[in-house]
């Protein structure tokens, strides 16, 4: 017969873990998603702590919930991270192969990165466009892993003192490698100082900056040429060693800056340039 009073012992097992999972894996979302995404976890996260602690061994159950939000979290994180990232990098070979000056002026520094977007125009942006959809950028644009990684940065380069002035040798940059032409058909006037980056050339189409610090040597590089479907921006990294430490610090970072930053980025330029009508 039935016993009155009785629970069915089916959804009480399965019900906490599978939503545990899901606010694990919305979590992991949520790190690469721009802050206004960040309001609809507030429900998995309350359910989360509701099913931790109604349990009558609180401490075991929130032990393995922790466990199920940590797992879901992290492999949630790394396939919307790649999918992200996937087919916005070039490889080395598809960008030198481009007319592009950076490639000419820096051909003995290995380019570490090389980024397109597809600015889906009629071949009539210009760097001016770009940065104008830069300024259209807010907070709320921005990602928790974009934030945090940047602090930490900060933080790290304050405690090293990376960004100490002594660093910043200015015999060695790139600056001195311009041609009379390059200077006098650039916009603004090389070795022009933008914060800690050093303005390399700007051209009407193509502009580089570069820094230097306690880790890098690196020159950033924007340009604009033919993409898919029209224009395209061409976002490119290239790295000079300063000392013993460059190599071990770009691999240390990489994994973040591929997967993490600079998708997210891209990915919040793209939704403003469509939504801009740039």
């Amino acid at each position: 017969g039935v016993v009155l009073g009785s629970r069915p012992a089916l959804p009480g097992k399965w019900v906490w873990p599978i939503l545990c999972g899901v606010s694990g894996a919305l979590l992991g979302a949520a790190t690469v998603a721009p802050w206004v995404a960040v309001p609809w976890l507030v429900v998995p996260v309350l359910v989360f702590v509701w099913v931790g602690f109604r349990r009558s061994r609180p401490r075991s159950r929130l032990s393995l919930s922790l466990v199920i939000l940590l797992l879901s979290g992290l492999t949630n994180l790394g396939a919307v991270s790649a999918l992200t990232a996937r087919g916005l990098r070039l490889s080395p070979d598809d960008f030198t192969a481009l007319d592009f000056r950076v490639n000419s002026l820096l051909a003995d520094v290995p380019l570490h990165d090389a980024w397109v977007i597809d600015l889906e125009s009629d071949g009539s942006a210009t760097l001016d466009d770009v940065k104008e959809a830069f300024t259209h950028f807010s907070p709320l644009h921005t990602t928790p892993a974009m934030l945090w990684l940047s602090a930490l940065r900060r933080v790290l380069g304050i405690l090293f003192e990376w960004d100490a002035d002594r660093w910043d040798d200015y015999d060695h940059s790139f600056v001195h490698r311009l041609s009379e032409i390059d200077r006098a058909n650039s916009t603004v006037e090389p070795g022009t100082r933008l914060g800690m980056w050093r303005v390399v050339y700007a051209f009407p189409d193509e502009a580089a900056v570069e820094l230097i610090n306690g880790t890098v040597h690196v020159a950033v590089a924007c340009a604009i040429g033919e993409g898919a479907s029209g224009s395209a921006l061409y976002l490119v990294f290239r790295v000079r060693e300063v000392n013993w430490s460059t190599r071990y610090y770009m691999g240390l970072i990489d994994p973040f800056r591929r997967y993490l930053y600079y998708p997210s980025l891209i990915t919040q330029f793209e939704h403003i340039w469509e939504r801009e009508n740039f």
